[in-house]
């Protein structure tokens, strides 16, 4: 399953410390080959502001399939090409490494990341997250931090890489046990800046792509 010649693709760069990264932009499928896939050069989805990618960057490609599922691969930049507009060459993705993407839910990773939690103006606690998504995260409840259906929650936490706090405001909807017994919080993100959401994904497409790697 990959991309037409002619489709839109979403593109996510994953290299750490580039500039745009967890950011979105667009572009478009010029050609296939046996062992590339050549595109236009990306544009920001906001800004419209074209984006310069470098050999060996890191990326996350996203499309629609016929029927309107979604897939996404890893892929890196090999080169460039020039055929009538400047075209840029990314690697093929292997077999088994395109992936679906369920509707409505976010690609959820085990994450081992520090998260301080405050409960309806109760004093702030650490924990530790068992892993994360777009969409929520869940942690090792702290003896301190009991568990209410519903309950608000307000998180933040760094993610590796990245200078700037995430901060979320979410709700309690599921406890449950780790394998070791140790309670769980389920807690789904009610109120998050966009900016770090995309932070969040970018973050889990990198730790998948680790995760295969091993």
């Amino acid at each position: 399953m990959l991309p037409d010649i002619n489709q839109v693709i979403s593109l996510y760069i994953l290299s750490c410390g580039e500039d745009g990264t967890g950011q979105e932009y667009k572009s478009r499928i010029a050609d296939v080959s046996d062992d590339a896939l050549d595109i236009q050069i990306p544009i920001h989805e906001t800004t419209g502001r074209l984006k310069r990618l470098h050999i060996g960057d890191e990326l996350e490609i996203v499309f629609i399939a016929e029927g309107g599922m979604k897939y996404y691969f890893p892929s890196r930049v090999l080169g460039y090409r020039k055929d009538n507009i400047d075209l840029i060459r990314l690697k093929k993705p292997e077999p088994g490494t395109v992936s679906k993407i369920q509707r409505r839910s976010f690609l959820r990773v085990p994450a081992q990341l520090e998260l301080i939690m405050e409960v309806q103006g109760r004093p702030a606690v650490r924990a530790i997250t068992e892993d994360i998504s777009g969409g929520g995260v869940s942690f090792r409840c702290p003896g301190e931090l009991s568990y209410s259906q519903g309950g608000l929650v307000e998180g933040r936490l760094k993610l590796p890489q990245s200078m700037e706090e995430v901060r979320f405001a979410g709700h309690m909807v599921r406890r449950a046990e780790s394998e070791n017994g140790k309670p769980i919080i389920i807690v789904q993100f009610a109120e998050i800046a966009e900016r770090d959401r995309q932070s969040i994904i970018r973050y889990c497409f990198k730790k998948q792509i680790d995760i295969r790697k091993r």
